[in-house]
């Protein structure tokens, strides 16, 4: 994956909870400024266990030819529902009162390019629930990323999968922009301990049509 914007660094936050602060117009001046991939506690938010926002915008130049891009936001610890151009784009884990954690899986969700304004202003908003110890956005990479090897390829698999899990769907995670019932997209990670079945037969005749039978 090549980098295409770094998103390590300050970014906007503040504790509390309201769907408002997923739209890109909401105006964040007052908000506290904290450093991105670090746990909230870290960055002075003692003790702190519930609903919290992370913010920051940035611009992007996405290739001509690429469908999607791919959004890195680390380790998050423990729900998170991700929002760009307020669009919800990605959630993993489970908020609460139930909570559900994620906190050891690395989120990388898809961006569609028509959801960008290319070469202009975006906005990333990101919802954190943390049920018990340190909370918010606690490591990994923090980049949004394009695969730069794809156009090299004969047949590029990426893309929705045929998906059947051993559990259900969390209904919420049914307004990610990207979800299609019974497809996963592919390249992305799932919850450690989970049973999956993944299939694409439609790539069979594509490879057959350029390499030898």
């Amino acid at each position: 994956m090549k980098s295409l914007v770094n998103l390590k660094g300050y970014w906007k936050f503040t504790i509390g909870d309201d769907p408002e602060w997923a739209s890109p117009d909401y105006n964040d001046s007052k908000w506290t400024k904290v450093f991105v991939p670090e746990s909230w506690e870290q960055n002075g938010f003692q003790n702190y266990n519930g609903y919290a926002w992370y913010r920051k915008s940035f611009t992007i130049m996405a290739p001509k030819s690429a469908q999607y891009v791919y959004l890195n936001m680390g380790y998050i610890d423990d729900a998170d529902q991700v929002y760009v151009n307020g669009k919800l784009v990605g959630a993993s884990g489970q908020m609460g009162p139930v909570a559900q954690t994620a906190a050891a899986i690395p989120r990388m969700y898809p961006i569609p390019k028509d959801i960008l304004n290319n070469g202009g202003s975006n906005l990333i908003a990101v919802r954190v629930f943390d049920d018990y110890n340190e909370g918010g956005i606690t490591g990994g990479e923090i980049n949004i990323s394009f695969d730069s090897d794809q156009f090299k390829m004969n047949v590029d698999l990426s893309g929705y999968w045929d998906f059947e899990t051993s559990i259900q769907v969390d209904p919420k995670q049914k307004k990610v922009i990207t979800h299609r019932d019974g497809k996963i997209f592919v390249p992305g990670f799932g919850k450690p301990g989970d049973t999956i079945c993944l299939t694409e037969e439609r790539f069979i005749p594509k490879l057959s049509a350029i390499l030898p039978i």
